[in-house]
């Protein structure tokens, strides 16, 4: 199934277990330093934002809970950036995912293998109390030298099926 009509399935399948009580938002950073008015301004309308390349090294990972205050944050940077790199390689890739600091007491994170996903499960949400989970993914495209597509989409399909037992 192609990436992009599988995560709009995904949005919408979200939107009817929620029966539209959860704003969710998805953004493609391309490097928080270019972006970084737009998490403000989506935290404004937005109980969770999914967000891709960031283009963090771990360490500067902080960097994205200080321009979305209010807000609690999971994120990864790519698994090939080394710290001791952070002046001397630009950063690349990177996945998070946000929500409102009112949803703490519901949230899970969700442990992933991979560097390319995240994902926290709400527990107890909505007028039905079920789980929801709310997977944030940015996969390598075909020909990367990074990153392995294969091993990563395998991953996703690992982690929808783990989820699926108890949401």
């Amino acid at each position: 199934m192609d990436t992009k009509l599988f995560v709009h399935i995904l949005i919408l399948c979200i939107l009817a277990v929620m029966e539209n009580t959860l704003n969710i938002s998805a953004l493609n950073m391309r490097a928080l330093t270019s972006a970084k008015p737009y998490p403000f301004q989506l935290s404004q309308s937005s109980d969770v934002i999914v967000f891709a390349e960031h283009r963090l090294y771990n360490c500067e990972l902080y960097k994205l809970r200080d321009c979305i205050p209010g807000f609690s944050i999971h994120a990864k940077a790519s698994g090939d950036l080394e710290d001791k790199n952070l002046h001397y390689k630009p950063g690349h890739c990177g996945i998070g995912l946000a929500w409102n600091k009112k949803f703490d007491k519901y949230i899970k994170i969700v442990n992933t293998r991979s560097d390319r996903i995240c994902a926290i499960e709400m527990i107890g949400c909505g007028k039905n109390k079920a789980n929801l989970f709310i997977i944030g993914v940015y996969l390598p495209h075909q020909a990367c030298t990074i990153s392995d597509f294969g091993s990563h989409l395998a991953e996703l399909e690992n982690v929808i099926q783990m989820c699926q037992q108890s949401g």
